[in-house]
């Protein structure tokens, strides 16, 4: 039986702090599988620099607590805006007809997934039209039922 999902998006965030409202993303990691085969059929990763706010976005705690520093941002990172282009383009990549892709991750529902509403809401898009708002497979949920 085909499934009535066709794709779901793998994916981690790594930010400048704990709060949407002052920290910026800094980098996000995507897979995309294919729920049929269970394989993964594309990937995409992006560093963001948001050079405007760079004091208020970054904490020093969250630059050693994953490895980021300024300068990686600098020499890696792309402007927001074109972040955001390249994100939207890979979910409606993976949109198959009605079907939008899944979400799955660690902690995504209470931590990841409000970083992107608000990195979404600073373009005027709604991060929830380009994913499946219904499902959702957040593997800090399952540990926690282990």
């Amino acid at each position: 039986m085909k499934s009535a999902y066709q794709k779901a998006i793998v994916y981690d965030s790594e930010t400048g702090g704990l709060k949407k409202e002052f920290n910026s993303l800094t980098e996000l990691a995507f897979v995309a599988i294919d729920m049929e085969t269970l394989e993964a059929v594309d990937e995409m990763e992006v560093m963001i620099l948001a050079l405007l706010l760079f004091d208020k976005c970054y904490n020093p705690g969250a630059f050693a607590a994953t490895g980021i520093n300024r300068q990686m941002l600098l020499d890696e990172g792309i402007e927001r805006g074109l972040a955001q282009k390249k994100v939207e383009a890979f979910f409606l990549k993976h949109t198959e007809g009605n079907s939008k892709p899944i979400l799955s991750g660690h902690n995504i529902r209470k931590f990841d997934n409000p970083f992107m509403e608000k990195f979404f809401t600073l373009y005027n898009k709604d991060f929830n039209n380009f994913i499946n708002a219904t499902q959702m497979i957040d593997t800090i949920e399952w540990a926690r039922l282990k």
